[in-house]
C-alpha cells in the first residue's frame, strides 16, 4: 500500500510539483501566451509559492466557472491544487509533510493549526465573504466533477492523486466550517473558541457533503491509516458514523474537542 507521501512522489511528473524537478518541457516555445506556456508558468508559480499568480494563469486557461471549465483534466487538477494552496497557504504535499510532523495529538488540531487561523477568524462576522472557504469549495467542485462517484476497480495513479486531494480539501473545509460556527479558532491550539448553540442547515449540508467526499476520497486514494489520511479519517469518524451529520452530532463533536 502506498504511503501518502509516496503517492505524491510517484505522481511528480504530472503533479503541481513538476516545476521544481528541473528543466522546462516547453523550453523553446516562442508564443508566451500559448496554453502550454501558461501551464508551465502556473506550475512554476505553484512551486515558488506564488499561488495568486498560479490561480490567475490557470483561470485564464480554464475560466472561472468551476462547474464548466474549458481546459483539459490535468489543468483542472492543477487549478484545484492552486485553489487549495491559495486558501491554506500550503500546497497539498506541504500539508501532508506538515501534518506528519505536527506536534498536535488531536486530529482536528493537526489540521487546524496548519491553516491561516487569523483569516478564518476574520470571517466569523460575515462567513459569506470568507475567501478561504470559497476557494476550498471551488477546489472540491472541480475534483468532484473530475472523479467518478464510485471508485473504479483499478484507479489510475492520477485518480488516486485527485481522490486524496478531494479528501484533504473536504477535511479542511469541515475545519473551517467548525471555526466559523464556533466564534473562531484559538490561534495557539487551533481548537474552537466556543460551543455553538445551533448550526444552520446549510452548514450541516456542507459538512455532510464533505463527510461523503472524505469516505470517497480516502477509498479512492487507497490510504486510510497513514499520516494526514489517518487524521482525516479520524475527524470523519468522530463527527458521524455515516455520511450525514445532525445538528446535535456536530455540536457534540465540537464540545468534545
Amino acid at each position: 500500500m502506498y504511503t501518502v507521501k509516496k503517492l505524491f512522489i510517484t505522481l511528480v511528473s504530472t503533479s503541481i510539483l513538476f516545476a521544481g524537478c528541473g528543466g522546462n518541457m516547453f523550453e523553446g516555445l516562442s508564443d508566451s501566451n500559448s496554453a502550454m506556456s501558461k501551464k508551465e508558468e502556473a506550475k512554476i508559480a505553484l512551486d515558488k509559492g506564488d499561488y495568486t499568480e498560479a490561480v490567475s494563469l490557470l483561470e485564464e486557461l480554464c475560466g472561472t466557472d468551476t462547474s464548466n471549465l474549458t481546459c483539459d483534466e490535468e489543468t483542472q487538477t492543477d487549478l484545484a491544487s492552486a485553489y487549495i494552496a491559495i486558501a491554506t497557504g500550503l500546497d497539498v504535499l506541504q500539508l501532508i509533510d506538515a501534518a506528519d510532523t505536527a506536534a498536535a495529538t488531536e486530529s482536528f488540531s493537526t489540521i487546524s493549526t496548519l491553516l491561516p487561523i487569523e483569516e478564518i477568524n476574520a470571517c466569523v462576522a460575515d462567513p459569506s465573504s470568507c475567501t478561504i472557504q470559497a476557494n476550498m469549495d471551488k477546489a472540491i467542485e472541480i475534483l468532484e466533477n473530475l472523479l467518478p462517484d464510485t471508485v473504479p476497480a483499478e484507479s489510475t495513479s492520477v485518480q488516486k492523486n485527485q481522490y486524496l486531494q478531494l479528501a484533504t480539501a473536504s477535511a479542511v473545509d469541515i475545519v473551517v466550517t467548525v471555526g466559523l460556527v464556533s466564534e473562531g479558532l484559538d490561534p495557539d491550539t487551533g481548537l474552537p473558541n466556543a460551543i455553538p448553540s445551533n448550526v444552520s442547515g446549510s452548514d450541516l449540508t456542507d459538512v455532510s457533503d464533505n463527510l461523503g467526499n472524505i469516505v470517497l476520497g480516502l477509498e479512492g486514494a487507497g490510504i486510510l491509516d497513514a499520516g494526514i489520511s489517518q487524521d482525516i479519517n479520524t475527524i470523519k469518524a468522530e463527527i458521524s458514523s455515516d455520511n450525514t451529520v445532525t445538528e446535535s452530532e456536530l455540536i457534540n463533536y465540537i464540545n468534545s474537542l
